[in-house]
């Protein structure tokens, strides 16, 4: 299954970086349809959010203001 792979991988990245994911407090924002998406977050864990949002401050997601 890709996703289990792309845990795997993340937590391979942990390991060999010194960083740590912080599971918890991570999100997945799906982009369109996606209809595996409660199956992506029970493998990868988080919360599922929405566009737009904001991150760091700055809005993602939204209409392009010129």
């Amino acid at each position: 299954n890709k996703s289990k792979i792309l845990r795997v991988i993340l937590v391979l990245f942990e390991g060999m970086s010194g960083l740590h994911i912080n599971w918890g407090k991570s999100f997945l924002y799906p982009i369109n349809e996606v209809t595996t998406m409660q199956s992506l977050n029970a493998i990868l864990g988080g919360e599922i959010g929405s566009l737009p949002t904001m991150y760091l401050g700055m809005p993602l997601g939204g209409k392009l203001k010129v």
